[in-house]
């Protein structure tokens, strides 16, 4: 990751960065997010499947709100847990520009979700959420995400499976 980050910290007019399934972890999470930082003109950025845990993922979210051009961020399957959830929930309403979150399976808490949630309303340009399924939520919350997260399209229904919210369907 080290001679990687280099690389990628030198391609500072990057605006797509597909790092999914590559197992990264903790380690190459923290890696990672010295070298987010710097890649401030990125719209598009997938992480999915990197499993970098609470540390690294503290790091990346936290780097994450520095992009500010972001429209798109697939952050699933990375074991986050409560403080990395955290971490991005601080500074969510920043990404004004995002039009797809998806940050499922990642064993979030409920009230993290729940304060994820809050932030979302200010997100207008976002389309495509994926929040609930493979985290710890509440049917209370999920049926509150629905109500106070209709903007995002003319299908948000949360099936029986608590399955997450997109614009075209479920």
């Amino acid at each position: 990751m080290d001679v990687l980050g280099r690389e990628l910290a030198a391609l500072t007019r990057l605006t797509e960065l597909d790092l999914s399934s590559n197992n990264l972890g903790p380690e190459g999470g923290i890696l990672l997010a010295n070298v987010l930082v710097k890649l401030t003109k990125l719209c598009s950025l997938n992480l999915r499947d990197n499993y970098v845990g609470s540390s690294g993922g503290t790091a990346v979210s936290a780097a994450v709100l520095h992009l500010t051009r972001l429209e798109s961020l697939q952050y699933q399957f990375n074991n986050l847990g409560d403080e990395a959830g955290l971490a991005l929930c601080r500074g969510l309403t920043d990404l004004t520009n995002m039009r797809l979150l998806s940050i499922s399976h990642n064993g979030l808490g409920n009230d993290i979700v729940n304060c994820i949630g809050k932030q979302l309303l200010l997100l207008t340009r976002l389309r495509t959420l994926r929040l609930v399924t493979g985290n710890n939520v509440h049917l209370e919350t999920r049926t509150a995400l629905q109500n106070s997260l209709w903007f995002i399209g003319p299908c948000n229904d949360v099936d029986d499976s608590g399955a997450d919210f997109d614009e075209g369907g479920l």
